[in-house]
């Protein structure tokens, strides 16, 4: 249910959401809830590999799982987004307007994805180094303080 907000007569009302560019938030979040609600990243992910080998069998075969999963993980996202993604032309599987548009929006979330994954490795790496730096350097105590660090370790010298 959308609330319309406080309106003079004569003058246009906007429900509360709308934004001034005419799209309105209230719906894209509904939209965004129910796609992440029902649409999952396995779910693009096989309706991705349907599209790019244009077969069922072959992106089950392609993705390590049976075809039934498959087929349900496609139908579900096409129940999530409540329009039909896929059509059979030629005995090859082909995406619709909707299942094309779709398409280019998972590819753009799967390189997206790609590009954290790469981020965050390098970031990784950079703490490893950074960490191991850090273990090589030697500790500046203050005089007649001594850690020893593990039980064989040399014992501290007296002060």
């Amino acid at each position: 249910m959308v609330k319309v907000t406080a309106c003079l007569p004569g003058h246009m009302c906007r429900r509360r959401g709308d934004r001034l560019d005419g799209t309105n938030t209230v719906d894209n979040l509904q939209l965004i809830r129910r796609l992440v609600r029902h649409g999952t990243l396995p779910q693009l992910a096989a309706f991705e590999a349907v599209v790019r080998l244009g077969s069922f069998t072959r992106a089950a075969e392609r993705l390590h799982m049976a075809q039934p999963t498959v087929s349900g993980h496609v139908r579900k996202l096409a129940d999530a987004v409540g329009l039909p993604l896929l059509e059979l032309r030629d005995r090859r599987v082909v995406p619709t307007a909707a299942g094309q548009a779709l398409l280019d929006a998972a590819r753009d979330i799967f390189a997206a994805l790609q590009r954290a994954d790469e981020a965050l490795t390098a970031a990784r790496r950079d703490f490893a180094r950074a960490e191991s730096q850090d273990d090589a350097a030697p500790l500046d105590l203050p005089p007649g303080l001594c850690v020893r660090t593990s039980p064989g370790a040399p014992p501290c010298p007296p002060a």
